[in-house]
């Protein structure tokens, strides 16, 4: 037990992480008027769009030019997007209140002057340490946010003659198994899974960066031994960069990644606008607390915020291995979903379950029917509040009529409570609940096979046109009404909890422009 103390004392005397913190009084002044003015409108109800997609891009232009390293220029989105915010601005704030014009003038100001000069401390200080490194050593790895800032960065060294440096997001380095010898991390250490931290012990250690008015913060949690289980703190060591001296810092959550806080006002309106349509159609369906995620292709899903599972596709996985199935509540952006185009995956695996099935399939999907019909002309009969009061009173919690009537479902989850929805209606039960465990049992076959497609498809499946359209469709099969499935990148993960209809769950709705 000594041993493991005094390698312990080893471990913490050389594990330091050490921070770059970048203070640039120009960038400041940007990040710091955007993050206020989006503070200043986040409450305001009646605001036009155009506020929206200002404060948006201005927020994405600032974020990308904390966590970006590729160089400035004209295609870099970060000039993209504090162009466009800019330009968005100029035409806004003349009828505002006076500290909001004087906001908005400071975040002009600052703005075109960045787009004026068009260079990066960032990129400057990045590059010169990459440089430092031995050309002909290999394990050197520079860590960066977003898949899309990967790929500028690697084309970035390619155009530069720079091959001995390999660029991965935080998740796909810790399960690439690639060896580390230098490791650079480009953003706040919170931002990143401590795992990336812990899992790795580079001989030329961890070199981080982040900027001076972002609080980073003092140390990491962890632990030195899985079997000791002895905690350490990974100490974070700052050294101060100075472009412009400036002074403060601030809570790094009052910085969030854009894809937390950039548009959730807006994928927000829209999801509940969505709501509206599915009610209309879903009145009396079981409800789930869901958050609303916006997708790649400008469309979004809701999935719910209690435990589930989602399939999904890891691009960075050796083929055989690319389709898991996954934690809804471990969905990061970037993530790439599965989801179905047109009918839903209920319906596919639905009348995959009837092939499968044949005859016997027919005789239980019957008998589906002949029980749902009775629960239909109840309701029809006596009116659905009674047919729930008349439940409640038999011992059932929450009756979700609607939902067991629709031909979609199959039965109550709760064996205890379809058996006393057949006695209240007047049916047998063995019978009954003997073909609904059927058809239970060739849906879980049929989606084991449905998922068995997915594999076949994705795994040998070129994924680049995600990474550029964001996201990519395939067939499935000959029937039409099967035949779609699409992979689509996870833009943004809205904060608001909504109450979801089950049938609308896992649906692509109609979302905001990415």
């Amino acid at each position: 037990m000594n041993s493991i103390f005094t390698n312990n004392q080893l471990y913490l005397d050389a594990s330091a992480i050490k921070n770059v913190s970048i203070d640039d009084k120009l960038s400041k002044q940007l990040s710091t008027n955007v993050r206020k003015l989006a503070m200043t409108l986040q409450d305001w109800i009646e605001l036009s769009t155009d506020w929206d997609i200002a404060v948006g891009r201005l927020r994405r232009a600032d974020w990308l030019l904390r966590n970006d390293p590729a160089p400035l220029n004209a295609n870099h989105q970060a000039i993209i997007e504090l162009s466009e915010g800019v330009r968005t601005l100029e035409g806004l704030f003349k009828n505002m209140s006076s500290d909001i014009q004087q906001n908005c003038t400071n975040i002009i100001a600052s703005g075109r002057k960045i787009l004026e000069l068009n260079t990066s401390e960032l990129t400057n200080i990045v590059l010169r340490n990459m440089q430092e490194a031995n050309p002909e050593q290999n394990g050197n790895i520079l860590i960066v946010r977003q898949e899309s800032i990967r790929v500028g960065v690697i084309n970035w060294l390619k155009e530069i003659g720079i091959s001995h440096w390999q660029v991965f997001t935080a998740n796909q380095f810790i399960h690439s198994g690639v060896n580390c010898r230098r490791m650079l991390v480009v953003g706040l250490t919170q931002d990143y899974p401590i795992s990336l931290f812990n899992s790795v012990y580079p001989e030329d250690g961890i070199l981080t960066f982040s900027h001076s008015w972002i609080k980073e913060q003092n140390e990491i949690p962890g632990y030195f031994s899985d079997i000791a289980q002895i905690r350490i703190e990974k100490k974070i060591l700052t050294d101060l960069v100075s472009v412009k001296q400036t002074a403060d810092t601030e809570k790094a959550g009052n910085y969030l990644e854009p894809t937390a806080e950039i548009d959730g006002r807006r994928l927000a309106i829209a999801a509940k606008k969505a709501l509206l349509n599915i009610n209309d159609s879903s009145e009396g369906e079981e409800l789930l607390k869901c958050r609303a995620y916006l997708l790649g292709s400008s469309e979004m899903v809701f999935l719910p915020i209690s435990s589930g599972a989602i399939d999904a596709v890891d691009a960075t996985a050796p083929v055989g291995e690319r389709v898991q199935r996954i934690a809804i509540s471990s969905i990061t952006t970037d993530s790439i979903l599965l989801l179905r185009v047109g009918s839903s995956e209920g319906e596919a695996i639905s009348r995959m379950a009837n092939d499968i099935g044949g005859s016997e399939a027919k005789r239980c999907r019957n008998i589906q029917a002949f029980w749902k019909s009775k629960l239909r002309d109840k309701i029809s009969i006596i009116g659905g509040p009674k047919v729930i009061r008349d439940l409640k009173d038999l011992g059932i919690a929450n009756p979700w009529i609607i939902d067991w009537s629709h031909p979609s479902t199959i039965r109550p989850n709760s064996i205890d409570n379809f058996k006393i929805i057949l006695t209240y209606l007047n049916i047998e039960h063995e019978e009954t609940i003997e073909a609904m465990n059927i058809l239970r049992h060739l849906h879980q076959v049929a989606g084991m096979r449905f998922r068995a497609i997915l594999k076949q498809k994705f795994e040998t499946l070129d994924l680049d046109e995600i990474s550029l359209n964001g996201y990519v469709l395939v067939e499935l099969g000959n029937d039409s009404e099967v035949a779609k499935l699409g992979a689509f990148r996870c833009v943004s993960i809205g904060n608001e909890v909504f109450e979801v209809p089950e049938s609308a769950v896992k649906q692509l709705q109609p979302g905001i422009k990415v």
